[in-house]
């Protein structure tokens, strides 16, 4: 099963691959941008690893704070 996780963490996009200590599942953080929920369930599948339950995904939208308005040197 560690090689399996091995070659599915070297793809492209995959940043991180977590073994549960139940060795029943993996946690997959990966680039959101470059790949979806889909591909990741399509590339563990194509490493050997078993999909049997579909992904539970968060989605957590972090908006970063508008910058203040500079204020002009008063010098």
């Amino acid at each position: 099963m560690l090689e399996s996780i091995n070659r599915a963490q070297a793809i492209y996009g995959i940043e991180r691959i977590t073994l549960a200590a139940s060795l029943d599942a993996v946690t997959v953080e990966f680039d959101a941008s470059r790949l979806r929920v889909a591909d990741i369930e399509a590339t563990l599948r194509r490493c050997g690893l078993p999909v049997s339950q579909p992904a539970r995904e968060t989605v957590v939208a972090v908006t970063p704070e508008p910058a203040p308005p500079s204020v002009p040197n008063q010098a």
